[in-house]
């Protein structure tokens, strides 16, 4: 496999993102990367994590979306959980 320079890499991935978009299809993902450009997963990773501080940061115009935007996720189960589980472990087995 032959690897590019860095800079080349990032402007690789930018335009096989740039041309799923316009084209309408989803993202291509690493893997997909890693065969239309030749590289390395380590090197893909790198190239999109440097696209990505540089899209965080240019950010457009028009785009009005926030991070507040999205809904909120939490990792702590509901309160009544627990409860509900352990009733329909004690009284599902009567």
């Amino acid at each position: 496999m032959t690897t590019s320079t860095n800079g080349q890499l990032v402007d690789q991935v930018r335009e096989a993102l740039d041309a799923a978009r316009q084209a309408g299809q989803p993202t291509p993902g690493r893997p997909t990367l890693v065969r239309l450009t030749g590289a390395t997963d380590h090197a893909v990773r790198k190239a999109l994590a440097e696209l990505a501080t540089k899209n965080a940061g240019a950010g457009d115009p028009g785009d009005t979306a926030s991070p507040t935007d999205q809904p909120s996720v939490t990792s702590r189960p509901a309160a009544g959980g627990r409860l509900v589980a352990w009733a329909g472990f004690v009284f599902g087995s009567v």
